[in-house]
């Protein structure tokens, strides 16, 4: 069993806590509606407390889910507001698409400092090729700017994100590992062996060691980051080297050679 937060398991706390917060988003909805029917177009839909719960994963998610309804508890929230782009939607649309790009944009900085591509002094602009590749580069598309369908999906994706345990943030970071190899041309390097064998090796690694995928993902070895696939100041041949032989260390260390 992979590591990370685990699926939900509903208490009858959780459960009320979701009705309650539902309830009062609908009534508050529904009364801003009533008293401006004109600009109901503009407002958001009613939720159904059935269809969040069949749809809530985590722990996470559920407190983030119940923050958000109950920001919208109240009919002022759904006063009409327009933004610099001429989207008109409600304050609370616009709120919380705000706190999902601040959100998101503080875990693009923390993930580039990890990656040690931005310190105290800001970006380190000679990786900025590589920031762009990882989409780690800071958005310049403010939700002040944002249409309607662009605010919306942004507030799902930080949703998707609470769902997401340390696990499924790691599958998701080799897979594009994978990808990024394919796209700098590893299977056209010699015979194509060298980058055969790096699929093979993480596939075996994904399949029979899940976890692995999490202490690799967290233990700093150049080669098992994806800013060192795009290192243009290393020849492919010998990136494809170290990137084969850190996977296989990793199978030996684990038994899984």
């Amino acid at each position: 069993m992979a590591q990370g937060e685990p699926r939900i398991r509903w208490t009858k706390a959780q459960d009320q806590r979701l009705r309650r917060a539902v309830k009062s988003y609908n009534a508050a909805l529904s009364y801003a509606k009533r008293m401006n029917p004109q600009g109901a177009a503009f407002m958001p839909d009613t939720v159904s407390y059935r269809e969040l719960r069949g749809e809530i994963q985590t722990a996470r998610e559920l407190n983030n889910v119940v923050n958000r309804l109950r920001r919208g508890g109240k009919a002022k929230a759904f006063a009409l507001v327009q933004n610099e782009a001429g989207t008109v939607t409600t304050r609370w649309q616009q709120r919380e698409a705000q706190i999902a790009f601040n959100t998101r944009e503080r875990r693009k900085s923390m993930e580039r400092i990890r990656l040690g591509i931005q310190n105290a002094a800001g970006i380190l602009t000679g990786n900025i090729g590589t920031i762009q590749e990882r989409g780690l580069r800071p958005s310049q598309l403010k939700p002040s700017k944002m249409n309607r369908v662009q605010m919306e999906r942004i507030v799902e994706l930080e949703r998707e994100q609470t769902r997401k345990n340390n696990y499924d943030r790691a599958m998701d970071y080799y897979l594009n590992y994978t990808t990024a190899l394919a796209q700098i041309g590893a299977n056209n390097v010699g015979d194509g062996s060298t980058y055969q064998a790096i699929l093979e090796s993480l596939s075996n690694i994904m399949e029979k060691d899940p976890n692995a995928l999490i202490d690799m993902f967290w233990s700093g070895d150049d080669a098992l980051e994806i800013d060192f696939v795009y290192d243009e100041n290393v020849v492919i041949e010998t990136r494809l080297h170290y990137a084969l032989e850190a996977m296989q260390k990793v199978e030996r260390e684990r038994g899984l050679a």
